[in-house]
C-alpha cells in the first residue's frame, strides 16, 4: 500500500494567460510526487510529465529519494 503527496509543480513555458495570443500547445508542465509507505515512511519519488492540456501523463520517471525533482 502506498500514499502519494504532491511535492512540487513546474511549468516549463511562460504563462499563457499573460499573452494576447496564447499558444496553448507549447505549455508543458511537470509534477513531482513523493510516495509514502502505509506508515508514512518516505518510500519513493516520482516525476510526471504532462501533455499540453495538463490532463494526461506522457512520461513517468521514478527518482531516488535523496535527489531533487528538477
Amino acid at each position: 500500500m502506498q500514499r502519494l503527496a504532491l511535492e512540487d509543480v513546474r511549468q516549463l513555458s511562460p504563462n499563457p494567460l499573460l499573452e494576447a495570443q496564447p499558444d496553448l500547445a507549447s505549455v508543458r508542465s511537470q509534477v513531482c510526487l513523493r510516495g509514502y509507505s502505509y506508515f508514512y515512511m518516505p518510500w519513493r519519488k516520482y516525476r510526471i510529465d504532462l501533455e499540453p492540456t495538463g490532463v494526461t501523463a506522457v512520461d513517468f520517471t521514478e527518482l531516488p529519494l535523496d535527489s531533487a525533482c528538477w
